[in-house]
């Protein structure tokens, strides 16, 4: 059951990325934290 398959390591990494790309786009941010506060 420890075996990770490829599909899954794509799948991770491609969550992952699209966070830091996410985290790394100020403007995207400011306008969440408008939209909350």
């Amino acid at each position: 059951m420890k075996q990770i398959t490829k599909v899954q390591q794509l799948f991770y990494l491609k969550i992952t990325f699209d966070v830091a790309k996410f985290v790394r786009q100020p403007n995207k941010r400011n306008t969440f934290k408008q939209n909350i506060g």
